[in-house]
């Protein structure tokens, strides 16, 4: 969390330098003109250009869906301009009228400019991180920060349903998100029920499911409520990327969840991931397998237990896929 704060703090400083510098190339362009080398061209074009762009650039910065761009425009325009500087060290300062250590002590300043800009390319700023609250997923689904979402229906679920080749009745997806598992389950004429608390995530799911003329049960609700609707009632819950979304300290309470909402012949059918993160921050956060057993040691027994080669590249080996039955 520090580290956001510490993200969060150099992009709202440098934000306002690249405005602020941006600015002044427009009301003091003089200042800017005595270090243009001699043998650049158009100089006082070249120095309005540069000041918009770095107003521009600045503006991008402080906000999470335009920040990559602005980042690497800002590494560009920093190579773009950097003649200048060396030009200013070349005269020992005498261009501005500085002294010859603070002229070739801006030369390395530049890379250093160059280095935040690259580390604030993949910043997404989240600094009220209640994986409790549905207005935390709710604002990442909005800003398009859903770097969990494959973009399609998981190989795994498609194999799953294809080799099963019937209806398996009432089907409850957890932590739904955009809804592309859920899709598919409704695809093999079940009765599917998408739980999400985020209101843009089930708004999505709406939009596509109406699209492909599919019936899905969309349920806007923390899943944690829906032992007091669905008690005994699901004949299979279906995993992905919620249980490592949830704060681990209700991790028992989701099993329990499971197995009150689950029927008599019930069935989890999970992919757990990630299962190779080494820090205990998230989400996602990292998920034990010898934590699994110990929580449903009494509730559920594992029927089957593999790596599937399904997994898409960058989630192989790091995802397994647990099927659980609710024990009577």
């Amino acid at each position: 969390m520090l580290i956001q704060y510490l993200k969060f703090i150099t992009i709202l400083l440098m934000g306002y330098f690249y405005i602020n510098i941006g600015i002044k190339h427009f009301t003091e362009p003089e200042w800017f003109l005595q270090i243009m080398p001699p043998y650049l061209p158009y100089h006082i074009e070249l120095v309005y250009t540069s000041g918009f762009f770095e107003i521009l650039l600045g503006v991008l910065l402080l906000f999470n869906k335009t920040r990559k761009i602005a980042s690497f425009g800002l590494i560009l325009l920093l190579i773009a301009v950097f003649p200048a500087n060396i030009y200013l060290a070349q005269t020992n300062g005498a261009a501005m009228g500085i002294s010859p250590m603070i002229a070739w002590g801006r030369l390395p300043f530049q890379s250093l400019f160059i280095i935040i800009a690259y580390w604030h390319s993949n910043v997404k700023i989240i600094l009220n991180k209640n994986v409790s609250s549905p207005v935390f997923w709710n604002d990442l689904y909005i800003n398009g920060n859903t770097k969990w979402d494959i973009g399609r229906v998981t190989p795994i679920v498609s194999n799953y349903l294809k080799n099963i080749k019937h209806s398996i009745g009432k089907v409850c997806v957890l932590g739904c998100g955009n809804g592309y598992d859920a899709m598919e389950f409704a695809r093999y004429e079940n009765d599917v029920y998408a739980v999400d608390f985020s209101e843009k995530a089930i708004q999505n799911l709406k939009d596509k499911s109406i699209e492909n003329d599919l019936s899905i049960n969309l349920v806007k609700d923390d899943i944690f409520n829906l032992d007091n609707q669905y008690l005994d009632y699901f004949d299979l819950i279906f995993e992905y990327t919620c249980f490592c979304a949830i704060d681990p300290k209700r991790r028992v309470e989701y099993f329990d969840l499971a197995y009150k909402i689950l029927n008599n012949n019930g069935i989890l059918f999970g992919i757990f991931i990630p299962l190779d993160k080494r820090s205990k921050d998230g989400p996602p956060y990292r998920v034990s397998l010898k934590e699994i057993n110990q929580i449903i040691k009494g509730k559920f027994e594992i029927i089957d237990s593999y790596f599937s080669k399904l997994s898409i590249d960058k989630r192989k080996n790091s995802e397994k896929v647990l099927i659980l039955k609710k024990i009577v």
